[in-house]
């Protein structure tokens, strides 16, 4: 069990637990009357174990000032969740906090998403995507992605590239925010987090929280020291933050932002007739497209598809060409069915025996969600590599990097291990946790 002390909380007690799922309070308020604000209960925490706590503001500060305006007006807490122009996993991250708002505080809390790098528009920062992308398709461009990003991680490079971000994007992100005019800014991505970090040093007023989404490899951009509250995902992460001089009283450890809506899921046997698929006597493969090409996930395929005992439900994602190119090679085979994008991948997580995708945070922790066997495919960027150690640590997983000739293998390994240890570390409602002590922090 771990406890954590929120600023502005009087003397406080606290223990980093490494699996603990919760960031639980235990903390004395020992502050005369008359000399803080204290904010409005937090009535809607009712786990058992866990105190309802106050945030108390010191009179006549800004804070002071600003949190008292608010209450007197009956305002709504206004929450603004940054991300930076990246990948999907970010902006899904941002969609779960969305969700999970407004299903615990549809009449107190107001929710924006915005993309400070595309909003500003100004480069180098507003082609994040597009690199990306680069980085998934040429292999040059990947040893240059990989090469620049460790460099601007190490001590000796990382103030220059901080200074210049700065320079750059401070003033554009100050005119963003103030437009808004939040309570509560979230930057879920590490190369918006200094930025905001920045902000809150030269005086900024609303709070700050940190929603780390890389589970392994943690850039130094995530080292917020000036932020309220850092929501730190794994023991690695919250090693790597330690590392980086945060202050260990505001992580909150072991949540990540999981979309609720994986928890709705439907029956496999459903599933499978949906898509035509055998209820029983085949084992079915779920395979994603990222960190496969074209040719080389249709060479998989025909592998895949060969065998008698299998069955395939591939996700093509949103690329059209590439579904329909796939349907025509395999649209004829009853034990392969070709999906394009879905927003309901939990359906197939719990249809699947074994699952074939990326290596990127969500899908990890998803398959663990759903507590899966799976085979790890090509990662993407440097950041990604750390992923695969950390999945490989679950008996459950394999990785085959981009050799697509070992696929067949694996799956026949994981097949055989019927009784492998279930790794038990994730849990559904995580995002309903790191929405709660967000609440918690402006005195919800």
């Amino acid at each position: 069990m771990s406890t954590n002390a929120l600023p502005f909380t009087g003397t406080a007690k606290r223990t980093i637990g490494n699996l603990s799922n919760n960031c639980k309070l235990q903390e004395t308020n020992n502050f005369q009357d008359g000399k803080r604000l204290v904010l409005p209960r937090f009535h809607n925490y009712d786990e058992p174990g866990i105190r309802q706590n106050s945030h108390a503001f010191i009179a006549g500060s800004r804070e002071y000032k600003y949190m008292k305006k608010r209450i007197d007006q009956k305002l709504k807490t206004k929450v603004l969740i940054c991300i930076g122009d990246a990948a999907g996993g970010h902006i899904s991250a941002a969609n779960a906090l969305q969700k999970t708002f407004a299903a615990l505080y549809p009449e107190t809390v107001e929710v924006k998403v915005v993309d400070v790098y595309a909003e500003a528009n100004i480069p180098p920062f507003n082609n994040s995507a597009d690199v990306y992308m680069m980085v998934n398709k040429s292999r040059i461009g990947e040893i240059f992605y990989n090469t620049v990003l460790w460099l601007f991680n190490t001590p000796v490079i990382y103030p220059m590239y901080r200074w210049y971000l700065i320079k750059k994007m401070k003033e554009p992100t100050r005119k963003i925010v103030d437009a808004f005019g939040p309570d509560i800014v979230v930057s879920n991505n590490s190369v918006v987090t200094p930025i905001f970090e920045q902000l809150k040093k030269e005086g900024a007023v609303w709070k700050s929280v940190v929603l780390v989404t890389d589970i392994a490899f943690i850039f130094r951009g995530w080292g917020d020291r000036h932020a309220d509250m850092v929501i730190s995902p794994t023991e690695e992460s919250t090693a790597a933050l330690l590392q980086y001089r945060v202050d260990p009283l505001r992580i909150c450890s072991h949540l990540f932002p999981i979309n609720p809506a994986l928890a709705d899921y439907l029956p496999r046997d459903k599933v499978l007739k949906k898509l035509g698929l055998s209820v029983e006597g085949k084992k079915t493969v779920l395979v994603t497209s990222g960190g496969f090409g074209v040719l080389a996930l249709g060479k998989v395929l025909e592998k895949l598809a060969e065998r008698p005992d299998l069955q395939v439900i591939v996700l093509a994602g949103r690329v059209e060409e590439f579904r329909k190119e796939l349907d025509q090679r395999f649209g004829d085979n009853p034990r392969v069915a070709v999906l394009g994008f879905v927003d309901n991948i939990q359906d197939y997580y719990n249809a699947a025996d074994i699952i074939v995708g990326k290596p990127g945070p969500a899908t990890i922790i998803e398959i663990e969600l759903f507590r899966k066997k799976a085979v790890l495919t090509k990662s993407i960027g440097f950041q990604e590599k750390g992923n695969v150690d950390f999945a490989l640590k679950n008996p459950n997983f394999r990785s085959i990097g981009g050799k697509w000739q070992l696929l067949p293998r694996y799956i026949d390994e994981l097949l055989s291990q019927d009784a492998a240890a279930i790794f038990d570390r994730r849990r559904f409602d995580e995002s309903e946790d790191i929405v709660r002590h967000i609440a918690n922090l402006a005195g919800l």
